[in-house]
């Protein structure tokens, strides 16, 4: 049992967690290029799952939320292959107005 709970967790290229040490908030970004968006964990029906959001705020002072997945990396992999429609979006809503430790 401690062998398998001391296993980390496979962490995709792009991702990292914006608290280092801590899991549940990755920024998605690929250096040197802004960041794409953040990644957030959380329990749907008895199991966690993975939300997307955009790394900018609407018009209502939120994230814009993107898409949900069943793993990090999917959730990852998927905001990578979509970064020109999400620079987009990034481009049309207010900028992100909290810097996080290491995100500039």
């Amino acid at each position: 049992m401690r062998s398998i709970l001391a296993k980390r967790q496979e962490q995709p290229p792009y991702a990292r967690p914006v608290f280092p040490g801590a899991h549940g908030l990755w920024l998605v970004q690929q250096q040197p290029a802004p960041p794409l968006g953040y990644v957030t964990t959380r329990r749907s029906t008895g199991h966690w799952v993975f939300d997307v959001y955009a790394h900018c705020r609407e018009a209502s002072g939120r994230r814009p939320w993107l898409r949900t997945f069943d793993t990090l990396k999917a959730a990852v992999a998927w905001a990578v292959q979509h970064e020109a429609d999400i620079r987009s979006l990034i481009e049309r809503s207010s900028p992100e107005p909290e810097v996080w430790p290491g995100t500039v």
